[in-house]
């Protein structure tokens, strides 16, 4: 499954967990901000997901940090992303998780350190499910390249922080891409 199907799976899963209980009420801005990243509308989608981000929802806080990782209908800003993916990947977002390893790892918006790379690829691969195996092998690949780049000492810190790392509690609740899953 390519990376674009995959990821607009996952956005139409929180679409559906995020839909109210009669089909017949309209669509919630949430919900209209879900279906425009699908439709590729990113500027709107932004516009329409970025208050629930603010609000503290960590689906909706990964989104926008993929939105600014990759330019779509904004700047890219790495930076950004990190704010984004940042609270998201504290909340046990695993698709949060590792993106936020990839922007350690490689220096991208955060000064480049490899014990947190560690740490976030870690809890990713702890996260993802079993039907996420090409997400968890993603994340296990990047651990292992970090991991040939780290003293044992640098290794075993982020194995401390990972054994003690306990997700933030979320004011939206429980994730409902991971209450979906």
């Amino acid at each position: 499954m390519n990376t674009k199907i995959g990821f607009a799976f996952v956005f139409f899963l929180a679409l559906a967990t995020h839909a109210g209980p009669s089909l017949a009420q309209a669509p919630s801005k949430l919900e209209q901000g879900w279906a425009a990243y699908a439709r590729g509308d990113y500027a709107k989608a932004i516009k329409l997901i970025q208050p629930s981000a603010e609000a503290g929802d960590p689906e909706s806080q990964f989104m926008i940090g993929r939105i600014y990782q990759y330019g779509q209908g904004v700047p890219k800003d790495y930076a950004m992303a990190v704010k984004w993916y940042t609270p998201s990947a504290e909340a046990g977002l695993s698709y949060a998780q590792n993106n936020l390893g990839v922007m350690y790892k490689n220096g991208w918006g955060v000064k480049q350190d490899n014990v947190k790379a560690h740490l976030w690829f870690s809890l990713a691969i702890e996260s993802y499910l079993d039907f996420e195996q090409m997400n968890r092998e993603r994340a296990r690949q990047n651990k292992l390249s970090v991991s040939e780049k780290m003293t044992p000492a640098e290794i075993s810190e982020a194995q401390n922080l990972a054994e003690e790392f306990v997700p933030k509690p979320s004011p939206f609740g429980a994730s409902t891409l991971l209450l979906a899953r």
